[in-house]
């Protein structure tokens, strides 16, 4: 009997350490989601649910140089401009919106490991108090509000806000002015794959510096 519980507790120590290297992936249906298209959700399972969506493996990061060799990302859009034509509205708490899904390789070997890391959707200003009531009403509160002063093209600052809610590994962000002030945001973000993101980012960008 003795022995058994040896056996037993070496074994459960195992097991913990495993789990300390090896620690559990959030899977999709963990994190935050867009009308069904859930963060971490991967690329097939997207054009399974969208056969007409437009993909492409052009940068987020507009800084980086068109030389940059690539980093392992995809961004689509579910409902491209020729299907808009058709009358198909893209909306986020019906507020007309662009949305972009932007998605990452978990092994940049390997095709199948893209997975959804962020949902981008922008919409005109004068639509940020629906969406703002529309997320209050099916997540609570915002679990925190950044709030600053942004300064537009003639100088003037502007009272700016970014609401946030937290679940597991994913956040979502409601960004109440962007780039021109007349614009919003409402982001989606799945935290790990941000961070690989960024990490192939900062490391495209040294690229070069040591033949200098």
């Amino acid at each position: 009997m003795r022995i058994f519980f040896v056996c037993m507790r070496s074994w459960l120590m195992a097991l913990l350490a495993v789990q300390l290297v090896f620690p559990a992936l959030s899977s999709a249906d963990d994190s935050f989601g867009l009308k069904g298209d859930r963060l971490n959700m991967t690329l097939s399972e997207f054009k399974d649910r969208h056969a007409e969506a437009i993909c492409s493996d052009e940068s987020e990061a507009s800084s980086l140089s068109p030389s940059v060799p690539n980093i392992g990302l995809i961004n689509c859009r579910a409902i491209p401009p020729h299907v808009k034509r058709r009358g198909v509205k893209e909306t986020v708490a019906n507020v007309p919106a662009t949305i972009t899904y932007y998605f990452i390789s978990t092994d940049m070997d390997k095709f199948n490991t893209y997975r959804l890391r962020k949902i981008e959707a922008s919409f005109d200003h004068a639509g940020y108090a629906r969406v703002h009531g529309a997320m209050d009403k099916k997540y609570g509160p915002a679990d925190s509000i950044e709030r600053k002063r942004i300064q537009n093209m003639r100088g003037v600052y502007v009272k700016s806000e970014n609401r946030i809610w937290n679940k597991g590994d994913s956040q979502i962000r409601l960004v109440e002015h962007v780039d021109r002030l007349n614009r919003s945001s409402l982001v989606f973000l799945e935290l790990g794959l941000e961070s690989i993101f960024h990490q192939r980012k900062s490391s495209a960008r040294s690229q070069g510096t040591e033949d200098l």
